[in-house]
């Protein structure tokens, strides 16, 4: 057989075993192979130039074996390869890898080899017992070991100790609190008995409060009592509630002690606040739904009676809002469904308000709460305004600077109908090829490609319109200057640009406007100078002069480039 096709079929083993290697355990197709693992194989063949029964050298996962046509046990962790006939290819026909034939070394030539090797100085190889201590030492013990049987015998007398008054070492909360989840009392004596949580709820609590709620007094260790509100109605004690909590004198510990006096403290959780209310904008419609949000739950028909609307100093009748009027709001919807269950009014004028009023809500006081007795003190003041005539209250160009290509941009004070509007009817002076004008909310954006140094005259049609049913009724005309382009030469890709060495031609993109024609000069710097290069280019940005200072490295490339730019307008 050619040597062309010996170098094909060694070409054609290493695809095979690659490939065997990155798949699963399927069946083989006549000419593939299959691996003992997933490593992958190097194969090298002895014979290049010949295929027929001599066996092929196969290297794989780093052990060496020899392929052949026998059968091989799986516990040689060996790699079978089958050889086929290979087929003749147009391709250039690669190198031919000789392989090297040795013969293996003997005894004395590999102590030789061995001998060659410095001494080594690593002291014995062989195992190291264990470095047990002398003995082992004991844990230290603290103060002195009483000799006593435990648990006392029915003969023992507990000894007489005299524990003194009893007293509450600290209470909590206490004071005006924003939120109380619990109520705690600690003794300085043991009130009750080391025991199971069940044994300790027959013991009767010697605490009094008030008012009364639905939860449960639990000892927490032998010396502090705690209140928990009951979890299925809230996670806490009830707002807008002044709490008294009593030990009445007489109460004793398990060790004899008794209160001389009656302790007590109070507390109080906050009344209703206002966390906001919506909408307060310069743009409502004449009968607008509005939501108020409290801290706490509320009873909506109570609420309302602590609420004032007014339209232009004239105080306003208010109604609460149904459910069908705050579905049908997208806004009050969204923000009803952010608030917490319980804890938001919705409401509306009873009558629709004249346009352009100024709205003035004001909530509290006395704002009452479904959860305790106590009223707000404050009050919260919101305003607002209904919508007034659609007219046009600014323009510029998107970016706050009008450069060149910037897009112009106005707004209103209402928002506006797209239904409204017609692109036909804008008048663009000069014009504006490819102009695309929209609205959204309240600004209306007109986006083409706007020319520097250019004074453009838009006339905005009176048919325009807003969501109220409101236009403009007469074209108005705005005038947009846009400021003079400024020269410009900016690499693509900035201070790091990769060329393809492969490429039929490299290149560089540089972007460019205003310059006819640009000077390039390229230097040869070796990677290895990298960093001072880095150096080099910082100073110079840095520097107040635009002059090239002197660069140490070669000058590869000099001249210069016709950019073709015309006018204002970017050129690659």
């Amino acid at each position: 057989m050619p040597r062309r096709s010996g170098r094909r079929i060694v070409v054609a083993m290493a695809v095979a075993l690659l490939a065997s290697a990155c798949s699963g355990d399927g069946e083989l197709e006549a000419g593939e192979s299959k691996g003992t693992g997933s490593t992958p194989s190097r194969v090298v063949s002895d014979s290049p130039g010949t295929v027929g029964s001599t066996p092929s050298r196969v290297v794989s996962g780093g052990f060496s074996s020899v392929a052949s046509d026998q059968t091989v046990s799986a516990q040689e962790q060996y790699v079978t390869v089958h050889l086929s006939e290979g087929s003749g290819s147009p391709s250039p026909s690669l190198p031919v890898v000789s392989s090297v034939h040795g013969d293996p070394l003997d005894d004395e030539e590999v102590s030789s080899l061995i001998d060659r090797l410095p001494p080594w100085d690593g002291g014995d190889s062989g195992p190291i017992a264990f470095n047990r201590p002398v003995a082992t030492r004991h844990p230290p013990r603290s103060g002195e070991t009483i000799d006593r049987p435990f648990p006392a015998g029915p003969d023992i007398e507990a000894p007489v100790v005299d524990p003194g008054p009893l007293e509450v070492l600290r209470v909590q909360p206490v004071g005006e609190v924003g939120i109380a989840p619990f109520v705690s009392i600690t003794f300085n004596q043991p009130m009750v008995p080391l025991a199971i949580i069940g044994q300790l709820e027959e013991i009767d609590i010697p605490v009094e409060m008030s008012p009364s709620l639905p939860g449960r007094w639990q000892w927490i260790g032998t010396r502090t009592l705690r209140f928990e509100h009951d979890p299925e109605i809230l996670d806490r004690l009830p707002m807008a509630t002044t709490y008294v909590v009593e030990v009445p004198a007489g109460t004793k510990s398990q060790s004899g002690g008794e209160l001389a006096e009656t302790s007590r403290f109070e507390f109080e959780t906050p009344a209703p606040i206002m966390q906001w209310l919506s909408p307060a904008h310069d743009s409502l419609q004449l009968q607008p739904v509005f939501l108020v949000a409290f801290d706490q739950r509320v009873e909506p028909a109570a609420v309302l009676r602590a609420i004032t609307l007014s339209a232009d100093g004239q105080v306003e009748e208010i109604r609460l809002a149904s459910a069908a009027e705050i579905e049908s709001d997208e806004l009050i919807r969204s923000q009803a469904g952010y608030a917490l269950e319980g804890t938001w009014v919705a409401f509306r004028p009873a009558e629709p308000l004249e346009p352009d009023s100024l709205v003035s809500i004001t909530v509290g006081p006395g704002v009452p709460s479904a959860e305790g007795p106590n009223t707000s003190d404050a009050s919260s003041t919101v305003e607002a305004r209904t919508y007034a005539p659609l007219r046009i209250e600014g323009q510029n160009c998107i970016t706050w600077s009008c450069r060149p290509r910037s897009a112009l941009s106005l707004w209103f004070n209402n928002t506006l109908d797209s239904a409204t509007l017609d692109p036909a009817e804008f008048s663009i002076t000069p014009d504006l090829p490819s102009a695309a004008i929209s609205v959204s909310n309240r600004d209306l954006r007109i986006v083409g490609p706007t020319a520097g140094g250019t004074t453009y005259e838009v006339v905005v049609p009176g048919t325009l319109g807003d969501v109220f049913g409101q236009s403009l009724e007469e074209s108005e005309t705005l005038e947009f200057l846009i400021d003079e382009a400024s020269p410009l030469v900016w690499i693509v890709g900035g201070g790091l640009v990769t060329v393809d060495p492969l490429g039929m031609r490299q290149t560089i993109p540089v972007i460019a406007r205003q310059w006819d024609k640009i000077r390039v000069r390229l230097y040869a710097v070796d990677p290895s100078e990298y960093e001072s290069y880095v150096t080099f280019a910082s100073r110079w940005r840095r520097s107040r002069t635009s002059d090239l200072p002197d660069v140490p490295w070669p000058l590869a490339v000099e001249e210069i480039v016709e950019t073709g730019a015309v006018d204002d307008a970017l050129i690659e």
